[in-house]
């Protein structure tokens, strides 16, 4: 996949910036090398006109020196000639005087007899004209500037390699020890989160976690179509494998649609780090003797849509419902504190809910979850739900309306030695490398 080079917009500006001050630049230095041509223009013209006009003058004859200036005033960098007299009177004007243009004067004498003078107007420096006339080269700097912004697009784009070292980074920033604080209690409801201090074996019990498998869940549900074609004991056995897996189903709660708002390789490190715990959480929380027998399935990696684990009972003593209890409420723990800190330090962060259900109640829970904003939501079999009964306490739905909603439960606490457990494993994911 192909990420966006980061801070393109800023960068953006940075090129606009050098692109106005590369045209002031070329502009002012037009600018002053033109007035230096043109006062070097006019003092010549002066000088020349002075010595043309200086026996006609002499003679009074103000027509030929009209005529001499008025060949002058045909050179396209000269506006205006005027002769003045001895007494600085204005005899022979030809052309158009402008203020803003320089202005070059020589004194008109003959056999060291002072006759007047002769002022020469250059034109007035136009920076419009300017630009018009160097359209080729400013053209090819604006060119030029556009082809830094996509050399920067393509070589500064994030390798795999540099997003897996940001998240590892950013990881290990934000989720040192001290930003939760240590909190123990009987029962917790489901909106605070019980956290125990571990021990230090505990914490130094750093192992390597499993590779991240995808996996469609879709092929579980198939083997419903095979019941009709098969013996009792054998539809009585496919009910049994199908009732060994848990779907953990963890989505963001997106409420102000704030994942439009960040850019692309800001989300794509979030569901990284997102991913990292999730993976080591499944890793941890297996290993308790609690949950003995229940092995993992599958994961499917954070995304927009949020994440999927799928756990499966070995053996018919597995508790695999506890064990996906056990796993949604950590995973809501564990982004809670990762939530608090992305907002403390004003990064993008979105809290979570967590589903857990059946293979076939799968979609019936997200539907019950689109409507019942509870963070863990629980739509199990009255068997699987006898056995949460003595490691939780389950509440019912305020008002509900269809099948799925009555048979869903909502976790409302969760029992002191399953707290200590959750908290034990939340400990080890926070605080191992």
């Amino acid at each position: 996949m192909t990420y966006f080079a980061p801070r393109q917009g800023l960068f953006a500006v940075i090129i606009l910036v050098s692109m106005s001050l590369h045209l002031l630049f070329f502009v002012v230095s037009q600018d002053y090398t033109q007035s230096k041509q043109q006062q070097a223009i006019a003092q010549h013209k002066a000088t020349l006109i002075a010595e043309e006009i200086a026996t006609p003058l002499n003679a009074q004859d103000r027509v030929s020196v009209s005529v001499i200036a008025n060949r002058h005033i045909k050179d396209n960098q000269v506006d205006f000639v005027g002769v003045y007299d001895s007494k600085d009177n204005l005899i022979v004007p030809v052309g158009k005087e402008s203020p803003q243009s320089f202005v070059a004067t020589e004194t008109i004498t003959l056999h060291n007899q002072v006759l007047g003078s002769v002022a020469v107007h250059t034109h007035a420096i136009n920076r419009a004209e300017i630009i018009s006339q160097n359209w080729a080269f400013l053209l090819a700097m604006f060119v030029l500037h556009i082809i830094i912004v996509l050399i920067y697009g393509y070589i500064a784009r994030p390798s795999k390699n540099m997003l897996k070292k940001i998240a590892d980074d950013v990881r290990l920033r934000l989720l040192s020890p001290d930003i939760y604080p240590t909190i123990s209690s009987t029962l917790t409801p489901q909106t605070d989160d019980v956290i125990t201090p571990i021990s230090s074996t505990q914490q130094t019990n750093n192992t390597r976690q499993p590779a991240k498998t995808t996996f469609d869940i879709s092929s579980l549900e198939q083997d419903k179509t095979h019941d009709d074609q098969t013996s009792p004991s054998d539809q009585q056995r496919n009910k049994h494998n199908k009732d060994n897996y848990m779907v953990v189903q963890i989505s963001f709660d997106d409420v102000n649609n704030l994942m439009a708002t960040v850019s692309h390789h800001t989300k794509v490190a979030y569901f990284s780090l997102c991913t990292q715990l999730l993976t080591k959480a499944v890793h941890e929380l297996l290993k308790l003797p609690v949950v003995s027998g229940v092995s993992l399935f599958g994961i499917d990696d954070y995304s927009e849509q949020g994440a999927t684990v799928t756990l499966k009972a070995e053996n018919r003593h597995a508790k695999v419902a506890v064990a996906a209890m056990m796993l949604a409420k950590l995973m809501t723990m564990l982004n809670q504190i990762v939530y608090d800190k992305h907002r403390e330090l004003k990064r993008f962060g979105l809290p979570v809910r967590a589903t857990v259900s059946s293979i076939k109640h799968k979609d019936n829970v997200m539907q019950v979850a689109q409507k019942y904003k509870e963070r863990v939501l629980i739509l199990v079999e009255d068997s699987d739900l006898r056995e949460l009964s003595t490691y939780s306490e389950l509440d019912k739905l305020i008002n509900p309306h269809t099948v799925s909603e009555r048979q869903s439960r909502w976790l409302k606490a969760v029992s002191e030695s399953t707290a200590n457990r959750i908290a034990t494993v939340r400990d080890i994911v926070l605080l191992s490398d």
